[in-house]
């Protein structure tokens, strides 16, 4: 199987729904944590994960739990517990940064019995927490925003419930993975309003339901089989 292949696959399968810590400090999970955006008012690279300006936006410790399992094929423990995550907004557009640690960056398909760690971040598109946290159903959709460490970009998709997921159209959401010192740090970014219906409008104030999920390749985990929120978070602006 090609690398190409086996990426699609890892798509097409996945039941994808859904740390360096700055001097702010790491606000700890009881319940379902409010992630509020915090205004930036400089421009800066989405591109540098490391950006100083980060330093002043407070990091939200999320707990993960495995995956509830989608098909006998794939099962086992997840091996990523929490990831901490930010959220700022500037007149560009908002962006995530998500931190987590992995003693080893996969970042490589060698053979059929690797795989690749990636994170991808889940929005309830019509923002009803109603909507199922495991890929939407029923017409309740989600938008997913995911990301690997072999491609290091940003992939905009689209879920109704399992075997449904989806590229979109317009692919406008940018992501951007380093690793350093045990830890992956990934910033996703993209303009508060989409560029399609079928995508999460992020403009104005208010919340959405969030949730987050992780693959640690080493751990052998993708399609079901990853970590992930099991019920939603907020994201607020």
């Amino acid at each position: 199987m090609t690398a190409k292949k086996s990426l699609s696959k890892l798509l097409t399968t996945a039941a994808i729904f859904a740390a360096l810590l700055g001097p702010v400090g790491v606000i700890a999970q009881d319940g379902a944590v409010v992630l509020k955006a915090v205004p930036v008012s400089e421009k800066f690279d989405p591109k540098a994960v490391y950006a100083a300006v980060w330093k002043n936006v407070p990091s939200h410790d999320i707990v993960l739990d495995t995956a509830p399992p989608v098909h006998d094929a794939v099962s086992g423990e997840a091996a990523i517990k929490r990831i901490k995550v930010q959220v700022a907004r500037n007149e560009d557009g908002v962006l995530f940064r998500l931190q987590w640690k992995d003693k080893t960056a996969d970042t490589r398909l060698r053979n059929l019995n690797t795989f690749i760690d990636g994170v991808a971040i889940q929005f309830a598109i019509d923002r009803d927490p109603a909507t199922s946290p495991i890929m939407g159903g029923e017409g309740k959709m989600v938008n997913i925003w995911y990301w690997n460490a072999r491609m290091n970009k940003g992939q905009n998709l689209i879920a109704n419930g399992f075997g449904t997921l989806a590229p979109l159209t317009t692919q406008d959401v940018t992501a951007t993975g380093k690793y350093r010192t045990g830890t992956w740090t990934v910033v996703f970014h993209r303009r508060t309003k989409p560029a399609e219906a079928q995508a999460v409008n992020l403009d104005g104030t208010g919340k959405w339901p969030v949730s987050f999920a992780v693959w640690d390749g080493a751990n052998q985990e993708r399609d079901g089989l990853k970590a992930v929120n099991v019920e939603w978070q907020v994201v607020s602006f």
